[in-house]
């Protein structure tokens, strides 16, 4: 079965804070089917977020095994054609979460997030958590 899940930083947050939860035991079924990605800016807040060096080779041997969703020039010209549109409207969104969200839309996935504002972004495939 191909990727066909992008987990966002929070979703990953909450996982290794508390692997023994609903959230985890989705998380570990979609792993044993190689159906979760990830991409530069997720793997970014991951890591920066460890609280040691030990926490750090932890998440980063984890997040290794994903599949990669690379960013490339076309995702950048989206990405900004995205954040002018949202802006057009009085929208403000992260330039990280903008990203995320056009490389799962490019790529045909579904966001797992914590974060409500992905709700703004159309055609964006979203399930919240």
């Amino acid at each position: 079965m191909p990727a066909e899940i992008l987990v966002d930083t929070s979703v990953w947050i909450d996982y290794f804070r508390k692997q023994d939860s609903e959230t985890g035991d989705k998380i570990v079924k979609h792993l044993k089917r190689g159906s979760i990605s990830t991409c530069g800016i997720v793997v970014f807040e991951v890591l920066q977020g460890a609280a040691d060096q030990e926490e750090f080779y932890f998440l980063e041997e984890n997040l290794k095994g994903l599949h990669f969703l690379e960013a490339n020039a076309e995702t950048f010209f989206e990405a900004g054609k995205t954040s002018y549109d949202l802006r057009k409207h009085g929208i403000t969104l992260p330039l990280s979460d903008i990203l995320i969200a056009t490389l799962a839309t490019a790529n045909h996935q579904t966001i797992w997030t914590k974060d409500q504002h992905f709700k703004k972004i159309k055609g964006l495939h979203h399930q919240f958590f």
